[in-house]
């Protein structure tokens, strides 16, 4: 096995309840979708929850969703496990995900925020 390594995880895989629980801490409430919804999403196929692990430990989520009838594909969110942020995971699964995306024949958007910007700046 890698040492880094990423896959999708679905309803049943023993990481959703992990993943789900990272994507809760790492946002603010008003910014995250509810549960229910990702649930049911992931089983419609409608979006994908990525998971990163860092030797084989869980260190990374991620919701992907390709946008229907276009050739885009939306990141909404990205997370990693705050004691391993420094190991550049994050980088590593952009990149990861430009080429999965790219296999496809489409392109990757993604929403970034100024960390010395906005509402929540004290957050940040």
């Amino acid at each position: 096995m890698s040492e880094v390594e990423f896959q999708q995880i679905t309803l049943e895989n023993p990481d959703f309840a992990k993943a789900i629980a990272l994507y809760q801490q790492s946002f603010l409430p008003q910014e995250i979708i509810p549960i229910p919804i990702i649930s049911r999403s992931l089983k419609l196929g409608n979006i994908q929850l990525w998971g990163g692990y860092y030797q084989q430990e869980f260190a990374l989520m991620s919701i992907v969703h390709p946008l229907p009838n276009s050739e885009f594909v939306l990141l909404g969110y990205l997370a990693t496990v705050p004691h391993l942020r420094n190991i550049k995971i994050g980088s590593r699964f952009l990149e990861y995900i430009i080429n999965v995306v790219q296999q496809d024949d489409k392109s990757l958007i993604l929403e970034v925020e100024h960390p010395d910007f906005g509402e929540n700046r004290q957050l940040k």
